[in-house]
């Protein structure tokens, strides 16, 4: 039996609903993040116009995964931060930033990867 000619066409307009949903959907979370980057952008050019001075704030960290650690280096490149202050190594057997103080950490234990190595030294 085929389908009568109203019943493709209430087909094809479901479809479009869906289609039409998805769109508006992407737009508007598209729209979403244009507007949060923006106003991220004020919110620190804020500090200039009120003349407020500028937060100091270095990152430091130090990365066993050397996949993991490359795109971090890559991405304080992009984000004008000093590459240098990210390390390769395990935090458990060899610290590579001892003898500097922090005012905040922030520790990512590596959670799922098998501490035996880490014992052994």
């Amino acid at each position: 039996m085929t389908p009568s000619m109203n019943e493709k066409k209430h087909h094809l307009n479901e479809m479009n609903k869906g289609t039409t949903l998805f769109f508006i959907l992407g737009g508007f979370f598209i729209a979403n993040t244009l507007v949060a980057e923006f106003i991220g952008v004020k919110i620190f050019a804020l500090e200039d116009t009120l003349g407020i001075s500028r937060f100091n704030i270095n990152l430091f960290g130090q990365e066993l995964n050397p996949q993991t650690y490359s795109i971090c280096k890559s991405d304080f490149l992009i984000t004008d931060e000093e590459p240098d202050n990210i390390k390769l190594g395990s935090t458990l057997t060899k610290d590579q930033h001892t003898g500097r103080g922090f005012d905040y950490m922030i520790t990512n234990p590596p959670f799922g990867v098998s501490w035996k190595s880490e014992e052994k030294q």
